[in-house]
């Protein structure tokens, strides 16, 4: 049978078709990849196209200065320059971050995570490695360009504290913001790499100083050169904030801390302005401005003697005798006592089967409101504090402003404790047993102040009943009234104060070393106990250092018109009288005398 051959033109024809399927099936994978590329996800291509081209550097503004009341400098910004990396173009990333790490004898993960997190947050945003590069840093840097892909080097200014650790607890310090900050302070603009206030006035004011981020658009080429700045938005420098305390005067301050633990406070009474305040230890803020070490950081939190507390906001002490002084005005404005009355002190106070001695161990004899404050006998206060009870004494105590804020604003301070029955009872969960309220009446037991307090307390004393809002800067926002006007009677205050006058000027007086000749320093002592049973050892240098009692002394000055008024705390510096009174003499005298103004 004969097979008929295929025409040719029949062949040809399924060959042009077969082709313009192929050409068809290709034409149409390119139309669905250009569609994939454009429409699904041209922006994602566009943000690399132009992140490639256009790099954004964020400018930094300058931290506003820190001032003293007449203008002296205490914190400013000097020039400094930082390492970024952008992290699309750090490639290969190990050998780079390897090379950088080894540059500043860091481990290399360190530098790795930044860049990861920077690459996850933005790949085309730089990423701060370094503050605070040093001249032969940057020499390495620059002349290793090349091998280092990605790296930027740019000028920035950084924190500055010119005087070291003076008025460190006052001023604070800044670090990096750290992740739980970030979390709080995101919505404000802050990104990982910032600096922010972590303590003191850095911290308070930090919306003040802080100023507003600028930035630059910046166009570069292939090699991440930069080719041209498209725009510029330039920052808004942080604002001057001046504080209410006077160098000079803080000068003299801190020599006076010089070598011991305490803490001193300066106030106008008038109308609460701090004029010096100082905590020793103290420590320098300058380490922190480009990254503490965790080295040194662990060795300032494990320090035994507290550098980084500020003793005067946040240490808490029993206040001894200085509480006589609440004691008596409770006393007076109560009724259970008036200024005659003669209480006989024989140096032992019975109450139930205890017997609680008085300092001077065979008694002071009769002694009346006067004289228990000038000699400091604690019988007499024993007796008054049983007449009261601890809800009366507790009374007074929170109204003189003990056991609250006094409205510096500072977060590191603390309240401190005035107990009461209530207090034992929510806290402690017992009650408050009447044995207590006789220790308590002389500034022992659960009661636990802060020097500031007793400024405070004490400037309301001197100035005739006006409870002063303490304030540190000048411009400080005043949320509440300036000054709270106590309902205590005049009369009650002028028996006080005549009798805080002699425990300064009258032979017998516990605070005669802090006599300023012309002035009419009034004052009081305090001896305030660290360990539940009393050592008797005239000689203090023969105590252990952890169990010598902490050293009180209040003044103001002058009695009729004070100006002044001055708390000393010396940390297991024994008697009042004998190591806290005499560096408030020299205070005053530097005040009224030596200040030249």
């Amino acid at each position: 049978m004969h097979q008929e051959k295929p025409k040719i033109g029949n062949i040809f024809q399924k060959s042009v078709l077969l082709l313009l399927i192929c050409i068809f099936a290709i034409f149409s994978l390119i139309v669905v990849k250009l569609f994939f590329l454009q429409i699904l996800e041209g922006e994602k291509y566009r943000q690399k196209s132009e992140g490639n081209r256009l790099k954004v550097f964020e400018i930094p503004p300058v931290r506003g200065p820190i001032l003293d009341r007449n203008g002296y400098i205490l914190a400013s910004s000097d020039v400094s320059f930082s390492l970024y990396i952008i992290p699309s173009e750090c490639k290969p990333v190990m050998a780079t971050t390897k090379a950088i790490a080894s540059i500043f004898g860091v481990e290399s993960d360190y530098i790795l995570n930044k860049v990861k997190k920077g690459k996850a947050a933005n790949p085309y945003s730089p990423v701060l490695i370094k503050k605070g590069l040093n001249i032969d840093q940057i020499t390495v840097l620059l002349s290793h360009s090349f091998e280092l892909p990605g790296i930027h080097i740019e000028e920035t200014s950084k924190r500055a504290y010119p005087l070291g650790d003076f008025m460190s607890h006052v001023l604070g310090y800044v670090g990096e913001v750290s992740k739980k900050q970030l979390e709080e302070l995101s919505s404000l603009g802050y990104k990982m790499g910032d600096m922010v206030g972590k303590m003191g006035v850095e911290r308070l004011k930090e919306t003040t100083l802080r100023g507003t981020k600028g930035g630059s658009l910046i166009e570069t080429d292939a090699l991440g050169r930069m080719v041209r700045e498209v725009t510029k938005v330039p920052p808004v420098n942080g604002e001057t904030v001046s504080l209410t305390l006077d160098y000079r005067l803080q000068e003299i301050v801190e020599a006076e801390l010089e070598g011991i633990r305490g803490a001193i406070a300066c106030l106008d009474p008038k109308n609460g302005d701090v004029l010096a305040m100082a905590s020793a230890p103290s420590f320098d803020p300058n380490l922190f401005v480009d990254g503490i070490s965790g080295e040194v950081w662990n060795s300032l939190l494990s320090d035994p003697n507290k550098p980084l507390v500020n003793r005067v906001v946040s240490g808490l002490y029993p206040m001894g005798s200085v509480f006589k002084v609440v004691v008596a005005i409770a006393a007076l404005e109560e009724g259970v006592t008036d200024e005659k009355e003669m209480v006989n002190c024989t140096g032992s106070y019975r109450f139930g089967n205890r017997e609680f001695g008085c300092w001077k161990e065979h008694g002071h004899g009769p002694v009346n409101l006067r004289r228990a404050l000038v000699e400091s006998c604690d019988y007499y206060f024993y007796e008054m504090g049983r007449r009261l009870g601890v809800d009366k004494i507790s009374l007074y105590a929170n109204l003189l402003g003990l056991g609250s804020l006094t409205g510096t604003g500072l977060l590191e301070e603390k309240e401190g404790i005035v107990p009461s029955t209530e207090w034992k009872r929510k806290t402690l969960k017992t009650p408050w047993y009447p044995g207590e309220t006789i220790s308590y009446a002389i500034g022992q037991g659960y009661l636990a102040i802060t020097p500031l307090q007793v400024a405070r307390m004490f400037s309301a004393v001197s100035n005739g009943g006006l409870l002063p809002k303490v304030r540190i800067t000048m411009a400080q926002e005043e949320e509440n009234p300036k000054e709270v006007k106590l309902p205590i009677k005049t009369e009650t205050l002028r028996v006080i104060r005549d009798a805080l006058w002699g425990v300064v000027n009258e032979p017998r007086g516990t605070g005669t070393k802090s006599r300023v000749e012309g002035w009419d320093v009034i004052g009081k002592t305090g001896t305030a106990q660290t360990r539940s049973v009393n050592i008797v050892e005239k000689d203090i240098n023969r105590v252990p250092y952890h169990l010598r009692d902490h050293a009180w002394f209040v003044a103001a000055a002058p009695k009729e018109d004070p100006q002044l008024v001055v708390v000393v705390l010396v940390e297991h510096g024994g008697h009042g009288g004998s190591a806290a009174a005499p560096i408030a003499k020299r205070i005053f005298e530097w005040y009224f005398r030596g200040n030249t103004g």
